[in-house]
């Protein structure tokens, strides 16, 4: 460092009593000549005493010269120090009381340390750690958020107007570290600087908090210079964004507005209070690129409308608890939050800004209330209506295509291995084909490469038109599909499904290979269309489960699948995986009751209920073997196909050698005569002689109406 005027002390030995006699010749040669700072040469972790040294710091100043300028030495008082004059240091400086420290003049260094039970920044006072390179560091009270052991804690710090605490990069390099840190009180009113400069100048961070007590009414500057800024730790315990009012600090009568983009990033930023911030301040930070967070210790709340006038904005909410009565908009921009674990999305508010925010856990509740679709969802987030017919998610204009399933999903979630969407609608308002939409074939829920569960949903209208369902005969209520070959669970249980134009639920793999580690539960569902019998249409499908996945299928109720061409089945099970369950359903009105197609081996299809089904009330069709038909009621099947039918209560038939079933204490009450078809109890098929199911038929009953 360059060399102070005055008088330069050059001479140290190690000895302490010549030291002693030492440090009081440099005091009373200072005395002789006030005004010249005093220059003394020192080595690392040499302590000062206050008693000896602080007639000439406060009335000539000091240049500490540091023999290692990346230590430190300590100045030291057993009561208070009072600082009148300038210090300067090469090195870190520590300055330690056992009681008060009042500054009135200028330290510099490149880190400073100041620790006692109170200390004062008068409005005389310069803290300044601002070097060429990087902004340097200075503590007051403590270290960051409290926890570096190293720095005593102070009860309280009065810092007042006009006082500076400088932390700069002067020409090219970040900005430096700031904490102002009390246990009981700190009352901030000065300026702190840890700006940057240059290329590498990003902004500092600065943290003024306290424990308990806290008013802050002055001002900090984080900026980079080079678009980088820093961040400000406050700590209120409730944020509130609303278009006006503002009173950051939450004292009355207040009205200070958020004026720094890191003013609310931590909880302990401004401690205890209940902060309102403005949404104009807070979109004044919002600029391209600009990453912002706010964080409270308890709540969030969003009352009014937020837009980022930037782009590719990322904000962070970081509490507990966030209410979104309002919507964000962020073009091209990221939500996120941190630390939620329950989002509040009210009346006003934006379904889709609760699921960005969500983290994973994080329960997201929805009002009685319309929301748009869609909803996309990417991580374990437990979605949670207030009710069937009170939260509605609706389509209300075009929505994006899923290309891997070629589905327009009103809520898409993927990517996730325990979402849970539950207690709403999903309304597709038959907004498929044509213009203005084109949404093609769409969705009401879309689950691709994802598990958890859907549940107490109501689903309707997911259909291309209104009866007879527009051209195509698109929509699926619910789809689960994987195509990454990952295991996933899902369950989909006590669900109303109405209106659809395809499918109520289909759940499989791509393919036989990306399905073999899917597992569906498909649980006391109802499902129904709205037309149960409409001719020369394509057929839709009950519950699809296909291509490798395997799982259970019971308690679901299904009718009105009805069509003119034995083509729509209640429960179709299709390529699917190997000990399939297919249990206690109850079935009627469709054209197929239970279909199984290529299915895998030690299918189950047991105590289900199956009447009045246009054609077949149970058709088995190149199983792997091990099938078993037990326990069934299928009363009155068949004798509606005109073309193509079986019209039978149970149909099996093999292409190739080897299938076995067993039939067994199934009850089969046949169609009447007077059907268009005849009809039969079971019907047994093989493309050969030689190929014919082996079949085993034990305690089965008969009849006729």
């Amino acid at each position: 460092m360059e060399k102070m005027e005055g008088i330069r002390i050059q001479w140290r030995l190690k000895l302490p009593m010549v030291n002693k006699i030492i440090s009081f010749l440099s005091i009373f040669l200072a005395k002789s000549l006030l005004g010249a700072a005093i220059s003394i040469n020192v080595i690392p972790g040499d302590v000062l005493s206050w008693d000896d040294y602080q007639h000439l710091i406060n009335k000539n100043g000091i240049h500490i010269i540091l023999s290692d300028p990346s230590g430190e030495v300590q100045i030291s008082s057993n009561k208070d120090i009072n600082i009148l004059n300038t210090i300067q240091c090469n090195g870190n400086i520590r300055l330690t009381a056992k009681s008060n420290i009042k500054h009135y003049g200028t330290i510099t260094a490149p880190q400073i340390i100041l620790e006692a039970s109170t200390i004062l920044l008068t409005q005389s006072s310069t803290l300044d750690a601002s070097t060429s390179d990087k902004g340097g560091n200075i503590y007051v009270g403590g270290g960051w958020q409290g926890i570096d052991p190293s720095i005593k804690h102070a009860n309280v710090i009065y810092v007042e107007e006009g006082s500076q605490i400088l932390a700069n990069a002067l020409s090219n390099g970040p900005g430096g570290t700031v904490v102002l840190w009390a246990d009981i009180r700190n009352s901030y009113e000065g300026y702190v600087s840890a700006q940057g400069m240059g290329s590498l100048g990003n902004g500092g961070n600065v943290e003024i908090s306290s424990l308990r007590s806290f008013q802050f009414q002055g001002e900090v500057n984080v900026l980079g210079s080079n678009g980088v800024n820093g961040q400000l730790l406050l700590d209120p315990d409730t944020i509130t964004i609303q278009l006006s009012n503002p009173n950051i600090f939450g004292t009355p009568g207040g009205m200070m507005d958020m004026t720094s983009s890191t003013e609310l990033d931590s909880p302990t930023n401004i401690p205890g209070a209940d902060s309102v911030i403005t949404t104009g301040a807070l979109e004044s930070f919002l600029t391209t690129g600009a990453t912002l967070t706010l964080a409270a210790v308890n709540s969030i709340t969003l009352s009014d409308a937020l837009t980022a006038p930037g782009t590719g904005v990322t904000l962070i909410l970081a509490a507990p608890t966030v209410n979104l009565n309002a919507p964000i908009t962020l073009p091209s921009g990221t939500l996120t939050g941190s630390g939620v674990t329950t989002i509040n999305v009210g009346v006003s508010g934006n379904a889709q800004n609760g699921a960005d925010l969500a983290i994973a856990g994080t329960t997201v509740n929805l009002a009685s209330a319309t929301y748009p679709a869609p909803i996309n969802i990417t991580k374990d987030l437990i979605l949670v209506g207030s009710g069937q017919g009170n939260t509605i998610i609706k389509i209300e204009g075009s929505i994006p295509l899923e290309p891997i399933t070629g589905r327009n999903p009103v809520i898409y979630v993927t990517n996730t291995a325990n979402a849970v969407i539950k207690n709403l609608t999903v309304d597709g308002d038959y907004k498929g084909f044509g213009p203005p939409y084109d949404n093609g074939s769409i969705v009401g829920i879309l689950f691709l490469n994802a598990g958890g569960s859907i549940s107490n949903n109501a689903i309707i209208q997911i259909a291309n038109g209104p009866p007879p369902y527009g051209p195509g005969q698109q929509g699926n209520g619910v789809r689960a599909i994987v195509s990454d070959g990952n295991a996933y669970a899902l369950t989909i249980d006590s669900n109303t499904i109405t209106d659809f134009g395809k499918a109520g639920i289909v759940a499989g793999g791509t393919n036989q290979t990306t399905g073999q580690n899917f597992v569906a539960t498909i649980t006391n569902n109802q499902i129904t269309r709205e037309q149960p019998y409409m001719p020369a249409q394509v057929g839709s499908i009950g519950i699809q489960l296909s291509n490798g996945a395997t799982g259970t299928i019971a308690g679901n109720t299904i009718a009105g699948l009805q069509f003119d061409n034995s083509s729509a089945a209640a429960i179709l099970g299709f390529l699917c995986g190997n000990n399939v369950v297919i249990s206690g359903n109850i079935i009627s009105y469709n054209d197929e009751g239970i279909v199984a197609e290529n299915a895998g081996t030690g299918l189950i299809i047991q105590n289900n209920q199956v009447s009045f089904s246009g054609d077949t009330g149970i058709f088995i069709i190149d199983t792997a073997g091990d099938t078993q038909i037990i326990g069934n009621t299928l009363t009155e099947n068949g004798g509606l196909a005109s073309s193509g039918g079986e019209n039978t209560g149970i149909y099996l038939f093999s292409s190739a050698t080897g299938e076995t079933d067993e039939v067994s204490n199934n009850t089969i009450i046949i169609a009447p005569s007077s059907t268009p078809m005849p009809t039969s109890a079971i019907f047994i098929q093989g493309t050969s002689l030689t190929n014919a199911p082996t079949v085993t038929f034990l305690n089965n009953t008969f009849s006729s109406p």
